[in-house]
């Protein structure tokens, strides 16, 4: 059997000291073979509270729920993600957040779907509510006329 070394004896050797530092409670540091990709937080399994939500009061209107509020979505984790209908990477992302969204949201995820108007046929509220019918949007999303 070969490894990355090419030598199996020293890597079965190297296995065998980190195993004996750990059951004789020595600490072994692990480091990573691969660089790690620019923007990665190294230490985001220990994410800080930043702040708090901001209020979703200059909403105009809603889609899929009554308004939400801060106060109501304390202790909840909150992914808001802002989209719009013709946005092509909006729509290229919509299946993970779905995804998530289904294994999470019975573990206190709320998805949060801001609605960011870029072009003027996207600040119709009615085009708004068809295309979010017609991709089958279904978290709460405020809406904010310009």
């Amino acid at each position: 059997m070969t490894s990355r070394s090419g030598r199996a004896d020293l890597d079965a050797e190297v296995a065998l000291d980190s195993v004996g530092d750990i059951l004789h409670g020595e600490s072994m540091v692990m480091t990573a073979h691969w660089p790690v990709p620019a923007g990665l937080h190294t230490a985001s399994a220990w994410l800080p509270v930043e702040g708090e939500l901001p209020s979703f009061d200059s909403a105009t209107g809603w889609l899929n729920s009554p308004p939400l509020t801060a106060p109501g979505l304390r202790g909840k984790v909150v992914l808001v993600n802002f989209w719009t209908f013709t946005c092509i990477n909006w729509l290229r992302q919509l299946p993970y957040v779905r995804a998530r969204a289904g294994r999470y949201s019975g573990q206190g995820l709320v998805v949060v779907g801001v609605h960011t108007p870029e072009f003027g046929v996207e600040q119709d509220i009615d085009n708004v509510s068809r295309a979010a019918q017609e991709t089958g949007i279904d978290p709460a999303s405020p809406l904010r006329r310009r």
